[in-house]
C-alpha cells in the first residue's frame, strides 16, 4: 500500500519533527517532539487527537498496550495548535533582506539557490 502523501500544511511543520521521514512514531518520540510526557501523549491518543495503531505487547499478567502514532497526525496536531502561520517567516525574511546591501543580497540569493541543488 503506498504511503499517503503529507499535505502542504503538514509539511510546513515538519521542521518541528526530527523524525519526519518516518511514518510511524513511538509514544516516546512523540512525547519528545511535543515536549510532553508519555502519559500526555497517551491521553491525546485516547481522545483521538492523534492517530495510533494500538496493540498489546507481552502476554499474560505483564501485558501492556503499545501505541504507534502516525507522523501525519503529529504534524496535524502542530498545525491545529500553532498560533502562527508557517508562511509568516517568509515575510519576516523579506523584511530582513530589504536591509542588506546589494552585494550581501547577491550572496544570499546565491546561497539560497545552492540549497535547491
Amino acid at each position: 500500500m503506498p504511503k499517503e502523501p503529507l499535505t502542504e500544511e503538514q509539511l510546513s511543520f515538519s521542521f518541528l519533527l526530527p523524525w519526519s521521514d518516518k511514518r510511524i512514531l513511538t509514544t516516546r518520540e512523540v512525547a519528545q517532539a511535543l515536549a510532553m510526557s508519555d502519559n500526555a501523549v497517551r491521553e491525546l491518543v485516547e481522545s483521538r487527537e492523534l492517530e495510533a495503531h494500538r496493540y498489546t505487547i507481552y502476554g499474560g499478567p505483564e501485558a501492556r498496550l503499545s501505541n504507534r502514532i502516525t507522523t501525519r497526525s503529529v504534524l496535524s496536531w502542530f498545525a491545529k495548535t500553532a498560533d502562527y502561520a508557517p508562511g509568516a517567516i517568509v515575510d519576516a525574511l523579506v523584511e530582513i533582506a530589504k536591509t542588506l546591501t546589494p552585494s550581501m543580497l547577491a550572496v544570499l540569493i546565491q546561497k539560497l539557490q545552492q540549497l535547491r541543488k
